[in-house]
């Protein structure tokens, strides 16, 4: 055997949620059994290419295959209960804008600045 790739369907799960874990080796009709993977507290079961993961705790677990002298790559999984920070609803956010538009504003004359000159006293001298 010279390759263990292991291809996860999930990189996050809920607390004893089942996930697969695709197995893929050279040469292709290697098989591994459970004892061939490390979870750490995690389950592992494995049917022909697929390691099925799941764990009862929340955290992040990197599981790994190893057979033969060969060690596949490491892939982690974090557990989370019923619903992950990522899919919590963010709290609505409220801004406020201060500014009053352009045309509500008066210059330092009085005199309201608008389009409508027609209410701009054009009589005092240049």
């Amino acid at each position: 055997m010279s390759i263990i790739q292991l291809v996860p369907e999930n990189d996050e799960v809920l607390v004893n949620e089942k996930t697969d874990i695709e197995i893929k080796t050279d040469p292709k009709d290697t098989a591994l059994t459970a004892s061939d993977f490390v979870a750490g507290k995690g389950k592992i079961e494995v049917d022909g290419n697929l390691a099925v993961f799941c764990a009862s705790e929340t955290g992040t677990y990197t599981i790994k295959a190893s057979k033969d002298g060969i060690t596949s790559n490491p892939v982690s999984i974090k557990v989370v209960n019923a619903q992950s920070d990522s899919e919590k609803p963010k709290p609505e956010e409220t801004t406020y804008d201060h500014k009053t538009s352009d045309h509500n504003k008066q210059n330092t004359s009085g005199q309201t600045n608008s389009t409508d000159r027609s209410s701009i006293n054009n009589d005092s001298p240049l």
